[in-house]
């Protein structure tokens, strides 16, 4: 009586006892009734048959392998099996009529003066560059039966090093998520990003720049990615600040109240826009230090960003999460970003309030 909606071997996992486990179970239902109808076995049978990796590895195994052990398992009558049977084996003979094997550009969107460069470096072919083979910053993120990676490209190598231009790439499959604005319907992660950088890119000074975005389909798969400008001399807050805190330098706190100062004013600026980054991590804000010793902020990975209804939900969230993952700041160095970002030198009842519900928030 369990109609799994998704079933595909993408979301059959094989565990190291050798067992089976199902992921990616939002659209499970349960028919009170008992066991499903043949209507609701065949439109199992039928999403199956539209992922090429799945109908190839049934026809490699043998056509009837997999739904006589189906029926054998199953206690039917000889008239549902053959039908059953017919079924699936006319899907696996059938060209998939929803997913169909084509490779479909949904959205494409490109900076105008960077559609040149980027056509030369061969990143306006998306179909190609979906198949391509990177050299990743870290390990692809993986998760239910998606993934995304980031990589750095240096599109004219061939030049000399200070005439180079370098990007960063990220690209995902399948990489989904789902949110009340979106009425719980899957959509691709970078998707979001790619709201978000648009709406607040002419309005704060904090966001990388952008210069491409496509999203495909392709067999049943969904696919997208994001091309921004290499951060050239910046440096990811976390890394920098444990290299300040080694060094133990004489005057170390002050180079520090100055970059706190500056990723407060990043995160101010983003929620005076009416925005959360909701991912507010250290190693998501990067600085640069300039010849007056002052440093500028640029926000990266903004998958999880959006508009909440209330604007303390954005002080609450992306503050308390960037103070909570920063354990080297000590409780002044915490405070004085608290009132950076306020905008105070003597915090307010309200403000006070907020601080106390900060996980990993100073004690004031």
């Amino acid at each position: 009586g369990v109609l799994f909606r998704s079933l595909h071997f993408g979301n059959v996992l094989v565990t190291p006892e050798h067992d089976l486990a199902l992921i990616d179970i939002v659209d499970m239902s349960f028919r009170r009734g008992g066991a499903l109808t043949t209507s609701q076995r065949i439109r199992n049978f039928v999403h199956i048959g539209r992922y090429t990796e799945d109908r190839t590895l049934f026809t490699q195994t043998g056509e009837h392998t997999f739904i006589d052990a189906y029926l054998a398992a199953c206690s039917l009558t000889p008239e549902t099996g053959s039908t059953l049977k017919n079924a699936f084996l006319k899907g696996l003979r059938d060209k998939p009529k929803h997913f169909p094997n084509m490779f479909k550009i949904k959205k494409l969107w490109i900076a105008s003066d960077w559609e040149s460069t980027l056509r030369d470096a061969g990143l306006l072919d998306i179909e190609s560059v979906s198949k391509r083979e990177f050299d990743w910053f870290e390990t692809p993120n993986r998760r239910r039966s998606g993934w995304s990676g980031v990589t750095r490209i240096v599109l004219n190598p061939d030049a000399v090093p200070e005439d180079q231009k370098a990007v960063f790439l990220k690209i995902q499959q399948n990489h989904f998520y789902r949110a009340p604005s979106t009425f719980f319907l899957k959509r691709l992660s970078f998707a979001r990003e790619f709201d978000a950088l648009q709406a607040l890119a002419p309005v704060v000074s904090c966001m990388p720049n952008l210069l491409q975005f496509a999203q495909w389909d392709q067999d049943g798969n969904q696919g997208s990615l994001i091309i921004t400008e290499a951060l050239e001399g910046l440096q990811p807050f976390d890394t920098w600040l444990r290299e300040q805190k080694n060094a133990a330098t004489p005057h170390q706190s002050e180079p520090i109240r100055k970059a706190l100062q500056s990723i407060a004013s990043a995160a101010r600026e983003v929620h005076n826009a009416g925005w959360a980054h909701f991912g507010f991590y250290p190693k998501h804000a990067f600085i640069r230090k300039d010849e007056n010793g002052n440093y500028s902020t640029c926000l990266i990975d903004l998958e999880k960003a959006r508009q909440p209804l209330r604007s303390t939900q954005c002080t609450i969230e992306d503050v308390s999460r960037f103070l909570r993952h920063s354990p080297e700041l000590n409780n002044q160095e915490k405070v004085e970003y608290l009132r950076t970002y306020f905008q105070t030198d003597t915090f307010s009842d309200a403000q006070k309030h907020m601080i106390h519900k900060m996980r990993g928030g100073p004690s004031i």
